[in-house]
């Protein structure tokens, strides 16, 4: 019997529980009665489990919408869950179904079509709890469009080519290709010819690009400026499982391209001659040609750029925005994550641009482009007598005031960054913008700096850097202090002012020298964290023989490490709340409400802990400008009440324990 009506049904559980209770009675510890002393089943058990929370809807199809929630606490133990669903913007009456876990795959839905849904939790005894919050998700439209097939001989009409066995060409499908589409790529070798769409998808019918069925496709010797794949002007594309291999330049997203979609491929040139890399900007861009919520994904990207014979570092191997020369601050909201990148000739990644994301990427930039014997650093580059550089770069290139670069930097292995072929700063990473929060990331082994806040030209201010690791630079390079280099762990140049740093490792550089911060520097807060002086983080393993590892060095905390519940909170209240969801705090810049990056991706708002580690809330809006967070559900607190990042922008737990951590990693046991 499936029961529909929620009142019916708890009357049911309320009924079945008397008459089980009413059994139970009278036996007089006879060796019948088998529960005597069982709080359940004699009915005592009146407490209900807590109500869900952070129910979401995520739409997974045009069929199917996927829920997932917090678990509930019970004073016995949660049984199950109750899921209610009602069709449209409602309030759900409709019992729909159980689930023993907290998530549920609603499928068999209408397509185009919004449902609420809201769910309570239940005990063995019968006790239900309240219901959430209800969530609203809309199915997505259903499809249109056709299969098409290409090959590197095919000649078939764009009519013809929905069969596999007549395939098209490539420049075909690059005209004819409409929203909704699929082209497949037959396996070979696709020569002189780039990816260069016409034509645009939609957020519910992208076209999409993709290498059929896990075949090798690769698209190479593309001599253009333009690049091997080119979005210019066009949105809601996806280019999937395509190699692009020595081309003049590897891509470029220009001309107002918005929400599209670069995964799985592989980017890629050979080490010598003059080859470009991956670009995404307009040059002289306008609203209209900015290039925004592109998402780029599970790539691997290598060798951008060049060295020239006076020494100069030409090129790069990704760039999101201009410098000020070309006026591209536009194209913002991108988000740049699970790639694997290495050797750019002058930095592996940088971003000019405001409210990217860029987290869970694995970037190396040791030395992998030839020395010049002509070059004056000749005598500094690595045993193999090759050069590298910057790993990752963060700039405002239009810094005439307050910095705003608003950019996301989150859970990266940054390491390995090589010595220049014109000596001019071997850094894992530059912070040459404002108000970008970095936070549990690890950089580790550069020759000349891990972290350079910037101040010549693009001065790097008002940022916020916690919960990092920071192991091991300075060593394996020669010194610089002749043309002003030094190494250092952290170094604060003169005219970066207002950074704070906290909870962050900072171990084992050369000659102790942890963390520099010149005299004229203004207003930067040191607190908390842990160098070499106060001791052995006691990392799980520090080999450093293999710079193309993406597993070690794991600066992961042992056991018995003194980092582990040993960080602070992050900032407090300004301020007591009773049930409320308007939080004022002394410094809002630690999070982000989930607005930043492609909103293709899943940015998640960050969730904090307010007065005890499991006083936990969802972010649902942040305003700057006067430190006052709106929570997605209310809550209480006092005033000057510390508090702490709970969850990132991925819905990782990385407070544990009775306190946050030191360093990039949570310890869990």
């Amino acid at each position: 019997m499936i029961i529909q009506n929620r009142k019916f049904y708890s009357f049911f559980l309320c009924i079945l529980i008397l008459l089980i209770s009413v059994a139970g009675c009278g036996g007089n510890g006879s060796s019948g009665d088998k529960g005597g002393n069982n709080d359940q089943v004699n009915g005592s058990d009146s407490t209900a489990p807590t109500i869900p929370q952070s129910l979401t809807a995520t739409t997974s199809s045009s069929t199917q919408i996927d829920l997932s929630w917090d678990a509930s606490a019970d004073d016995v133990g949660v049984t199950g869950y109750n899921i209610y669903r009602c069709a449209g913007s409602c309030t759900p009456t409709t019992f729909l179904t159980t689930s023993t876990t907290n998530s549920y795959s609603d499928t068999g839905l209408a397509a185009d079509t919004p449902y609420t849904y809201t769910v309570s939790a239940y005990d063995a005894a019968g006790n239900e709890s309240g219901e959430s919050d209800g969530v609203s998700g809309t199915t997505l439209a259903s499809a249109v469009g056709d299969v098409y097939y290409v090959s590197p001989s095919g000649t078939a009409s764009w009519t013809q080519c929905t069969d596999i066995n007549t395939p098209c060409s490539f420049s075909t499908a690059n005209v004819n290709a409409i929203a909704g589409d699929t082209v497949n790529f037959r396996a070979g070798t696709y020569s002189g010819t780039k990816l260069e769409p016409s034509n645009s998808g939609t957020a519910q019918n992208k076209i999409t690009f993709q290498a059929y069925n896990g075949e090798t496709v690769t698209i190479n010797n593309v001599q253009s400026d333009d690049g091997a794949l080119h979005l210019n002007g066009v949105d809601y594309t996806v280019i999937d499982g395509i190699i692009f291999d020595n081309n003049w330049r590897m891509a470029h997203i220009e001309g107002g391209s918005n929400y599209n979609e670069i995964k799985n491929c592989t980017f890629s040139n050979s080490v010598t001659g003059h080859k470009g890399g991956f670009y995404l900007y307009t040059l002289y861009a306008t609203v209209q040609t900015a290039n925004t919520h592109n998402w780029i994904h599970d790539n691997v990207m290598h060798n951008a750029g060049y060295i020239t014979e006076t020494c100069n570092d030409e090129g790069a191997l990704i760039d999101i925005g201009t410098d000020a020369a070309y006026d591209d601050d536009l194209s913002g909201y991108n988000t740049f994550e699970d790639n694997i990148l290495y050797y750019g000739s002058h930095h592996a990644l940088s971003a000019k641009t405001k409210y990217n994301v860029i987290r869970n990427n694995f970037i190396h930039n040791e030395a992998g482009f030839p020395a010049s014997s002509a070059c004056e650093a000749a005598l500094s580059v690595g045993p193999s007598g090759e050069y590298g550089n910057r790993v990752l770069a963060i700039y405002d290139d239009q810094d005439t005031g307050t910095p705003d670069t608003y950019v996301l930097i989150e859970n990266n292995r940054l390491g390995e960054a090589g010595f220049p072929s014109d000596g001019n700063g071997a850094f894992n990473l530059v912070i040459g913008g404002g108000r970008v929060i970095v936070r549990y990331n690890t950089l580790y082994n550069s020759p000349d700096t891990n972290l350079y806040f910037r101040s010549s030209g693009m001065t790097g201010d008002d940022n916020r850097v916690y919960n990092n690791t920071f192991y091991r630079s300075g060593y394996n390079s020669s010194s610089r202090t002749s043309n002003g280099w030094t190494r250092r762990g952290v170094w604060v140049q003169a005219n970066a002012e207002d950074n704070v740093m906290i909870n962050n490792i900072i171990y084992d550089n050369i000659n102790n020298n942890e963390l520099y911060v010149d005299p004229t520097v203004v207003n930067f807060t040191n607190t908390n964290n842990w160098i070499t002086s106060t001791g052995d983080p006691k990392f799980v393993d520090t080999d450093l023989s293999d710079s193309t590892s993406s597993t070690t060095p794991n600066l992961s905390l042992q056991s018995g490490s003194g980092a582990i519940d040993a960080g602070t909170y992050l900032t407090q209240a300004n301020g007591s709340g009773g049930n409320s969801t308007t939080l004022v705090v002394d410094d809002a810049l630690f999070f982000q409400d989930g607005t930043w990056g492609s909103s293709l991706s899943n940015i998640q708002a960050d969730y904090i802990a307010i007065g005890t580690v499991s006083n936990t809330v969802q972010i649902s809006s942040i305003d700057y400008s006067t430190n006052t967070i709106t929570l997605a559900s209310p809550i209480t607190w006092s005033d000057n009440t510390s508090i702490w990042l709970y969850k990132d922008s991925s819905g990782n737990i990385v407070l544990r324990g009775s306190a946050p951590d030191i360093g990039a990693y949570e310890y869990e046991n």
